[in-house]
């Protein structure tokens, strides 16, 4: 029987305990939001896109290798035209003939085969575009810090509004129950002639407004909670509270100014490297460049196409292999580089202008905060007061 009431009064304690809301700290708030929110997720995919992309600009430097097969039917046989002065001088005893020329013509039907191989040996382009794409990722990675910062100053932002409301919450309700005893003496005293009917009406007035301020304050606590289940990919049934208010004084030192290690000035100085390093790749187009070639193949020539499938009269397979070294030398491109390099540098101006803007932006919206700051702790002090 002992055991029966034990079992019973675990089962309701265990069902008391999972009908109240957890609470949600700020803290495991910002941590659950970077690990689930979906525009974060969205980021990480995109760090990954450019991963990729690194990875591929170095493959340029590896060895391309490709096999390959022909079959030409050369339906109207071209003629090669060669010297045949030598030919002459031997037959000139016989014929009494000068032959200054000879035509040779062409089997109709030919088939090749082989394996071919290229490695660049040195290629400043390449290079560059290696160093590029290391910048691109940089500034991907830049960015996903700096959406994990928005999105924790988001968090943040609606869970102090959240707490807020529900302070606010408390106190109408603890000013309605002080109301409602006011109404009641203030109805006691209209009854024995001490109070007017319009003391009475103004009370009652007073309390329906806090009545109504308190539905309206309900609604949008309940919009914060809302929003922040969206943002921390929470399901929509979850319960949970939020800390209460900490009334204490936080520590913050405000005549640092703003720091050089934003993330906003950091990528548009990443920007300007990349459009730097992008000109620079345009100028490297200007240089010579190396690379390693090779080809083994063999090739097959028949006058009629039954012969690729018969015994008779086969023409043999020859084979061939080289390799060697291509040296490609840039002369003259039609001023495309040029016209490249000044759009870049146009680039290169407007992002260190938008840079030198977006300092002073920053300044100024620090110095309007610092303002807000101390005049909302001067106005908590006189409120405490």
């Amino acid at each position: 029987m002992k055991r029966a009431l034990l079992l019973c009064f675990f089962c309701l304690a265990m069902i008391y305990l999972s009908s109240q809301n957890s609470v949600l700290t700020l803290k495991k708030a910002v941590i659950k939001g970077i690990e689930r929110n979906i525009t974060l997720k969205e980021n990480e995919q995109e760090i990954h896109k450019y991963h990729s992309q690194q990875s591929e600009s170095r493959t340029k430097l590896l060895p391309v290798i490709e096999s390959f097969v022909n079959f030409q039917d050369n339906v109207e046989r071209g003629v090669t035209i060669t010297d045949g002065s030598n030919l002459s001088n031997l037959l000139y005893p016989i014929t009494h003939t000068d032959i200054p020329y000879m035509q040779n013509r062409g089997l109709r039907f030919n088939t090749n085969a082989g394996i071919q191989l290229a490695m660049p040996l040195y290629n400043q382009s390449i290079f560059s575009a290696m160093k590029i794409s290391d910048k691109l990722l940089e500034i991907s990675l830049l960015g996903y810090e700096k959406a994990k910062e928005d999105l924790t100053i988001e968090i943040c932002k609606i869970y102090y509004l959240g707490q807020i409301n529900a302070e606010q919450i408390l106190l109408i309700d603890q000013n309605i129950t002080a109301l409602t005893e006011l109404s009641t003496f203030t109805l006691a005293f209209h009854q024995n002639g001490m109070a007017l009917d319009v003391d009475v009406k103004r009370v009652e007035i007073n309390l329906e407004n806090l009545n109504m301020q308190l539905e309206r304050t309900k609604v949008e606590y309940n919009q914060q909670i809302n929003l922040l289940k969206y943002i921390l990919d929470l399901p929509i049934e979850s319960n949970f509270d939020l800390e209460s208010v900490n009334t204490s004084e936080p520590t913050i030192n405000l005549e640092s100014g703003i720091s050089s290690n934003l993330y906003e000035l950091k990528m548009l100085d990443a920007k300007k490297e990349v459009l730097l390093k992008q000109k620079q790749a345009i100028n490297y187009g200007y240089i010579p460049s190396l690379a390693l070639v090779g080809q083994v193949s063999t090739i097959n020539s028949v006058d009629k196409f039954g012969k690729y499938f018969s015994g008779e009269n086969p023409s043999e397979w020859h084979h061939a292999f080289y390799w060697g070294l291509s040296l490609k030398v840039p002369i003259f491109d039609g001023l495309s580089k040029k016209y490249q390099s000044d759009k870049i540098q146009s680039d290169y101006l407007k992002t260190q202008m938008a840079r030198e803007d977006a300092e002073k932006k920053l300044n100024v919206q620090y110095l309007n905060l610092v303002q807000e700051w101390k005049n909302a702790k001067y106005n908590v002090k006189r409120q405490n007061d």
